[in-house]
């Protein structure tokens, strides 16, 4: 064990040192390490090319996929007690609707998640060319 009482650190800027070296430590050999948000989005709104517009739309259908996992878990923590509920008709309604819910938050381009996905699919790809 480290005795850190009698040390003048401040841990604000250990925590700052921490992110840059892991920063370095994950640095890509071009030397980019990871783009700025407004710099994702403006990959993502970029996309022109076929290939482009077939990454984004598969980033946009994982994010999808994402949502909707999300909406179901989060649905199972309603409480039913079986009164005003509408059995198992209800529940594939609501599983459609957990559908076009995720669909529409997945179809927002604005979305950091859809940008970050696409970047990593973008790259992955761009590698795989290499």
């Amino acid at each position: 064990m480290i005795e850190t009482a009698n040390l003048a650190v401040d841990p604000h800027q250990a925590m700052l040192e921490l992110q840059k070296a892991n920063l370095q430590r994950f640095a890509a050999p071009n030397g980019n390490i990871v783009r700025s948000p407004e710099e994702s989005q403006r990959l993502y709104e970029s996309a022109k090319t076929p290939e482009e517009q077939k990454i984004k739309k598969t980033a946009d259908e994982f994010v999808s996929i994402l949502y909707g996992m999300l909406f179901r878990e989060m649905d199972k923590t309603v409480e039913r007690t079986g009164l005003l509920d509408g059995g198992k008709t209800e529940e594939m309604f609501r599983s459609f609707v957990f559908d076009e819910y995720a669909k529409n938050a997945s179809s927002n381009t604005g979305t950091v998640l859809n940008n970050r996905i696409y970047e990593m699919l973008y790259e992955a790809n761009s590698k795989i060319k290499r």
